[in-house]
C-alpha cells in the first residue's frame, strides 16, 4: 500500500478515502497491528475510528476485566484507557456508563 497521510498526526486529522479504504480492509486485524498499518494516526485514533465505523470485532468483557473496571469506575477516562488498552476509548466509556447505571 502507498500511503498517503492526511494532516501531521495531530489529534482530529481527517481520514482520507485511501485510509478508509485500508482500514476497512484489515479491520479485523488486532489493534496494535492494525496502527502500525498507519502511523500518521495513534494508536488510540486508529482504534476509535475503527469503533465509531462499526467495524471493529465484538470483543465481550472479560469477568477479570469487568472486576477491573467496577474497581476504578471514577477514573479519568485517560486512566481507564490505560488499564484496557486493546479496547476504544467508546467502548470503554460505554461500559462504564452502563455500569454506573446499573448500580452496586
Amino acid at each position: 500500500m502507498s500511503y498517503l497521510p492526511q494532516g501531521d498526526g495531530g489529534k482530529g486529522d481527517i481520514w482520507s478515502a485511501e485510509e478508509l479504504r485500508c482500514l476497512e480492509e484489515h479491520k479485523y486485524l488486532p489493534a496494535e497491528e492494525l496502527a502500525r498499518l498507519f502511523p500518521y494516526h495513534s494508536k488510540k485514533a486508529v482504534v476509535n475510528k475503527r469503533y465509531k465505523l462499526q467495524w471493529a470485532p465484538v470483543k465481550h468483557w472479560s469477568e477479570p476485566e469487568l472486576q477491573r473496571l467496577k474497581d476504578h469506575l471514577d477514573a479519568p477516562l485517560e486512566t481507564l484507557c490505560r488499564l484496557f488498552p486493546d479496547r476504544p476509548l467508546e467502548g470503554i466509556r460505554i461500559k462504564r456508563d452502563r455500569l454506573r447505571r446499573s448500580g452496586p
